[in-house]
């Protein structure tokens, strides 16, 4: 049976030192994940709000043959959704950089973004998030 909704989840091109932008390499990258990608009828292109995920964004959606708009969602962003109680000493060091406030308000960014995702009978959906961390790094 075929899925009722695709998401695809990328993370952004590669960025400058800085993360104020991407890199020429990094629009390479960016400008072929939309060759890649481009015939596939997307119906949202969402990515987090910093310029390094605006910019692949844009790249992207200028490849794709089905035109679409990308949209700014802070929920896409960096945020720390849920942090278990046993974890690898590698993740919790990782995970001790988030401040309190961040901690508090990682759940409630969570639930926002499942709203990202628009539930109709077919979506297909890209998500370019910020901060992809690998649990088996």
């Amino acid at each position: 049976m075929p899925a009722d909704r695709y998401l695809y989840v990328a993370r952004h091109a590669e960025a400058t030192p800085d993360e104020t932008r991407l890199t020429p390499r990094g629009r390479a990258q960016a400008t072929a994940l939309g060759r890649r990608l481009r015939d596939i009828p997307f119906t949202a292109i969402h990515h987090g709000p910093l310029p390094r995920a605006t910019e692949t964004a844009h790249l992207v959606a200028e490849q794709l043959t089905h035109p679409v708009v990308p949209h700014p969602a802070p929920e896409a962003g960096d945020y720390l959704p849920y942090v278990p109680t046993d974890i690898p000493p590698h993740l919790a060091d990782f995970l001790a950089q988030f401040t309190p406030e961040e901690h508090t308000q990682g759940p409630h960014l969570a639930t926002q973004a499942l709203t990202l995702i628009h539930y109709t009978s077919t979506t297909t959906n890209l998500l370019l998030h910020n901060n992809t961390q690998h649990l088996d790094d």
